[in-house]
């Protein structure tokens, strides 16, 4: 059954910022947010290093079903940090960050975070803590856990290095999220504020925190502690949606649901099968195609892949296409056809909806294609053949 909403605006207009308003709050409802990466390095720009946390990325968001819908590479400026997440934020729900996390000069994403989000930085005391814990103090001073929260800070600065000071000054509102399956003293949380998660550049303790991020992503309304909240947007309130917590009943949500997928290889050049891919992928919009070719092999030559679509439109919240399917209040006002309705009003497909779609659009392919030039079909959408 697809999931629907109800339309809250008062006029028969509507707008691209109220419709991505609903469409994200729906979508994070039914546990499935878009999510865009920010990665931050003057040293992937200059050539200095491979990157290795994109593909982390994808690989762990793909794993969980949440679309990876933008991926930026910036300098470490802080500006252009402010000026990108500004950007994602009318994007995306979910907008995640590495690098430029650490103790020197040119660490300055969490500075930027708070500049973005117009919060104050402030000493972090869980933070703090943490650092005190992990990496010494300079002062053991006397025990100081039932002290106000002015003093504590002070018994903090006065054992903390520069360098821990500066890591454990956090935008307010900051949380620290411990993603582990189990209780484990090693782990460093994932540090969250508001809808962004900062995550460290060094390839091996990003891999680390993306992977626990994401299995957390789909029921993140549920599993994930919530932010102090310094109050909802203004476009939020403009369309009726609520600014305050649900309750935990309401929270309660469950990864959303992946269409079957099907790779088709080919013994046929990609050049020779544009007409008939492209006539399939006009005839099923709802379906995701992907051609790749395949250079230096004696047999393999192209490799297709399909996979159902679970927004029945576009994949980020300035999606034209839920325009379309956002009914005029007038129509929904004076229709006697409940059904009709619901259909007009669905921005999300079911399971068994992708699967026939993606179904439909295999059949379709495959009568257009030269019967002797598919090598196999596999129920599987991954690129590395075996021979």
């Amino acid at each position: 059954m697809s999931t629907v909403f109800n339309v809250v605006d008062e006029t028969a207009a509507v707008s691209n910022a109220e419709v991505s308003a609903i469409a994200s709050a729906q979508r994070l409802s039914i546990g499935q947010p878009t999510v865009g990466l920010i990665v931050i390095g003057d040293e992937l720009l200059k050539g200095m290093t491979p990157d290795a946390n994109i593909l982390a990325a994808a690989k762990a968001l793909r794993a969980n079903n949440i679309p990876l819908s933008r991926v930026s590479i910036i300098s470490d400026d802080g500006q252009e940090i402010v000026n990108e997440i500004l950007r994602l934020r009318k994007e995306v729900d979910v907008i995640i960050t590495s690098g430029g996390v650490g103790p020197t000069h040119d660490d300055i994403t969490i500075k930027s975070v708070a500049e973005a989000l117009d919060l104050d930085m402030e000493m972090h005391c869980e933070m703090a803590e943490l650092l005190l814990e992990k990496m010494g103090s300079n002062d053991v001073g006397e025990d100081d856990s039932d002290i106000d929260v002015g003093d504590r800070r002070k018994s903090l600065t006065r054992q903390m290095s520069e360098a821990q000071r500066k890591m454990s000054t956090l935008p307010t509102t900051s949380v620290l999220q411990y993603l582990a399956e189990e209780e484990d003293s090693e782990e460093w949380p994932v540090l969250q504020c508001q809808n962004l998660f900062i995550l460290p550049g060094v390839p091996k303790f990003f891999e680390n925190n993306i992977n626990r991020l994401a299995a957390h992503l789909p029921g993140a309304s549920s599993t994930l502690e919530q932010p102090a909240q310094v109050g909802g947007s203004q476009e939020d309130e403009d369309i009726g949606l609520s600014v305050d917590q649900p309750s935990q009943t309401e929270n309660q949500s469950t990864p959303s649901p992946r269409s079957d997928t099907y790779r088709i290889v080919l013994s046929l050049e990609e050049n020779s099968i544009v007409s008939a891919l492209n006539a399939s992928v006009t005839a099923h919009p709802h379906v995701s195609f992907g051609s790749y070719p395949i250079v230096d092999d004696p047999v393999f030559k192209t490799i297709i892949t399909l996979e159902g679509r679970f927004y029945n439109g576009g994949y980020t919240k300035s999606s034209q296409r839920l325009l379309e399917l956002i009914p005029d209040k007038t129509d929904t006002e004076n229709s006697n056809n409940a059904e009709q309705n619901t259909q007009k009003q669905s921005l999300f497909f079911s399971k068994e909806e992708m699967d026939k779609n993606v179904a439909m659009a295999l059949k379709d392919l495959k009568s257009k294609l030269p019967e002797e030039g598919i090598v196999r079909i596999d129920s599987c959408d991954d690129l590395l053949l075996s021979k």
